[in-house]
């Protein structure tokens, strides 16, 4: 839930960005403006504002003009940025990261992860998952939003969608 957030309100920056014609300056915006079109609570959008700016993904500007700006174009900003920027260290499958969880060496079977075949395909799937985040980028994404009003054919994503209901894993 929280990439969630983040992912929202970094494509909302980029699509004011886009509206406005300003060259290379990265259009301000206030909080309030970013709460209210987003409808996220203020202080819970100032969170994930603390989180994006420590990641170098923000920055703001004080004052009565001020607000935040994107640090550099969205086609430089990963969706892996943002899920490392409001998430912390990106582990989709515990399993897959044995140091994070003594539970699961505790539960596991299997003396090592290779004997697995679950852990096999986990890790696999993560590799994946990884691989993606960090090619979409936020101006990916906005294309998406864009397209997706009148296209809704997965083939003009910036990625291969894998159909599990069909595909041979």
């Amino acid at each position: 839930m929280k990439t969630d957030y983040g992912l929202r309100i970094l494509i909302s920056m980029q699509k004011e960005n886009n509206k406005a014609v300003r060259g290379s300056i990265q259009k301000i915006i206030t909080a309030g403006d970013l709460s209210e079109t987003l409808k996220i609570s203020y202080l819970y959008l100032m969170k994930f504002m603390k989180d994006l700016r420590r990641a170098g993904i923000v920055y703001s500007i004080q004052g009565s003009k001020g607000g935040f700006a994107l640090c550099k174009a969205g086609e430089n900003i990963t969706v892996y940025d943002v899920v490392r920027a409001v998430e912390g260290n990106v582990e989709i499958f515990p399993c897959c990261h044995r140091n994070s969880t003594a539970k699961c060496m505790e539960e596991c079977p299997y003396d090592e992860a290779g004997q697995c075949g679950i852990y096999i395909m986990l890790r696999a799937m993560e590799e994946d998952i990884t691989r993606k985040m960090k090619t979409t980028t936020i101006a990916d994404l906005c294309r998406m939003e864009e397209k997706g009003s009148e296209d809704k054919n997965m083939d003009t994503m910036p990625f291969e969608v894998i159909d599990f209901r069909t595909a041979n894993l």
